[in-house]
């Protein structure tokens, strides 16, 4: 954003890229990013978001959901086809956390900044694990759900068996990673540009994301004392959760992080 000569003022801008180093997740934490993954930032204007901002993480997560099965569906033979997607379930966690089978395949960290001319940008930053999961902490500050990676559903497993803790030596899995990202990229540039002319963008962006959300589940709020379990009710009109705490008290969350 910064670089005149190679960033046009108020235009969408996406960047992919095979590895990353100093990933952040959400309140500064690690994520784990391996060549062989999907890293996208796309660098959407402020000004182009028509809809309520607190809609835009699950439109994001809509996106990601979607992506994510057609690639799992679209690697599955014909043959097996129905044991494949019967096995490989694919959800959203609020706001925009995929998992497939609970386990978290994707997360999304959007953050705010301005370029040379002073325009304001939404930077969306999206990491999916398509060749590995990494291994990630149960307990500690970087605590977290543990991780699957997509191909992990792509073949069988006697197949598909790799260390996730280990490089490989080869690049298998780079180009569809980077096709995965530049597809998602895509979407949410079609999205980004339909929102802005249709007056029900925002209702689809809720009833969408409850169609990929399993309500009910207990779930943890990671960064309250005592790590706080809850239950997620629905999703209201401008994006918020409305969870039941133990107490049997109904509240709205915002900007909370759920294990």
């Amino acid at each position: 954003l910064q670089d005149e000569t190679l960033h046009e003022a108020k235009n969408i801008m996406a960047i992919t890229t095979a590895s990353q180093t100093h990933g952040r997740g959400t309140n500064k934490r690690t994520w784990i990013g391996k060549r062989g993954n999907t890293f996208l930032t796309v660098a959407v204007p402020s000004d182009d978001i028509q809809i309520p901002l607190s809609l835009l993480p699950l439109q994001i997560g809509v996106i990601l959901a979607q992506n994510i099965n057609n690639v799992i569906l679209h690697h599955s033979s014909n043959r097996d086809k129905q044991s494949s997607s019967s096995k490989a379930t694919v959800t959203l966690k609020w706001p925009n956390d995929v998992l497939i089978n609970d386990k978290k395949v994707a997360g999304v960290l959007i953050e705010s900044d301005k370029d040379h001319g002073g325009n304001y940008y939404f930077l969306i930053g999206i990491g999916i694990n398509y060749k590995f999961a990494p291994k990630v902490e149960s307990v500690g500050p970087e605590r977290g759900r543990e991780a699957t990676c997509i191909c992990d559903y792509l073949q069988h497993e006697e197949e598909n068996h790799h260390d996730d803790n280990k490089e490989d030596d080869n690049d298998s899995g780079v180009e569809e990673a980077k096709e995965l990202g530049i597809k998602v990229a895509k979407d949410i540039q079609q999205w980004i540009q339909l929102q802005k002319i249709w007056d029900g963008a925002a209702e689809d962006v809720v009833n969408k994301w409850e169609n990929w959300a399993r309500f009910g589940q207990k779930l943890v709020l990671r960064d309250t004392v005592g790590c706080e379990i809850v239950i997620p009710l629905n999703v209201e009109k401008d994006g918020r959760l409305r969870v039941q705490g133990q107490d049997g008290r109904e509240r709205l969350l915002c900007f909370d992080y759920l294990i």
